[in-house]
């Protein structure tokens, strides 16, 4: 015969059953997941779920890389469908984005991470320079590179070297933004997902709550325009159905079926 409980809490009493089992009853979705908006079920910090699993054998965890409590759900390999990626490399000159007490992005001509020589100078001197509404140069090129789905963006030829030797793939350069903040321009943050996957937003209201959903914030990648204005075309975030991932483009069409969900600032071509 069938016998029907009001919650997990009473099947529990009565039958002694299901222990170690957690109920999301009545939780909303944008708790239990990173961005159920975007596809992105994922669990996220605040999810009853996180962390709480009970800690794998060392047989499966260590193929795995993984240590301690877990989440609930599934894990797969490779970890790009599930978990987490391998970190990129970890040496002084490789790092991402700098973890020291100076600025992830130079705010002075002199601690420019590109070359400040004439010929790369982050700020253009001629008077055909694309430039923002208040004057500022957006000269500096932006490199693109992308592995299994995930996109870098960055105007750091050092950086752009190191993810190259860590197997990305460079796209070269896909647009001009500028590396110091002006009045009229726009800081891009970057941000890390637990699993591995970068995101880039110029919203400070979603770049708080990616953090608050367990993303880490990389910093300042480069500033774009906040407005158009003569040389500059619009930069669209789209969404990669296939992929997962988020990209940056110039494009408002682009191929597979990607969708565009906003301009989220001007470049020069």
């Amino acid at each position: 015969s069938m016998k029907s409980y009001r919650d997990l809490g009473a099947m529990q009493l009565a039958t002694g059953r299901e222990q170690a089992s957690i109920s999301a009853d009545n939780v909303a979705l944008a708790t239990l997941f990173v961005d159920p908006a975007n596809d992105d079920y994922h669990l996220a910090a605040a999810s009853p779920g996180y962390t709480t699993g009970a800690q794998l054998p060392a047989r499966v965890a260590t193929p795995l890389g993984l240590s301690g409590s877990v989440h609930l759900g599934a894990y797969s390999w490779p970890v790009l469908a599930g978990g987490t990626t391998p970190p990129p490399p970890t040496t002084t000159t490789t790092a991402p984005i700098p973890t020291t007490t100076t600025a992830p992005i130079p705010t002075t001509t002199t601690t420019a991470p590109i070359p400040t020589t004439t010929t790369t100078a982050p700020i253009a001197t001629t008077t055909t320079a694309p430039v923002s509404s208040d004057g500022t140069g957006l000269t500096t090129p932006a490199f693109a590179l992308v592995k299994n789905g995930d996109r870098i963006y960055t105007t750091n030829a050092v950086e752009r070297d190191a993810y190259a030797a860590y197997g990305y793939t460079p796209q070269g350069v896909i647009f001009n933004v500028a590396t110091v903040g002006s009045s009229t321009t726009a800081p891009v943050f970057r941000l890390l997902s637990n699993r591995g996957t970068h995101l880039y937003t110029t919203g400070t209201n979603e770049r708080d709550t990616l953090v608050a959903g367990g993303w880490t914030l990389e910093g300042i990648a480069f500033y774009g325009a906040r407005k158009t204005a003569p040389g500059l075309s619009p930069v669209y975030r789209m969404f990669d159905q296939s992929g997962g991932g988020h990209f940056l483009t110039m494009s408002s069409a682009p191929n597979n079926g990607a969708n565009m969900e906003a301009i989220f600032f001007y470049a020069a071509p």
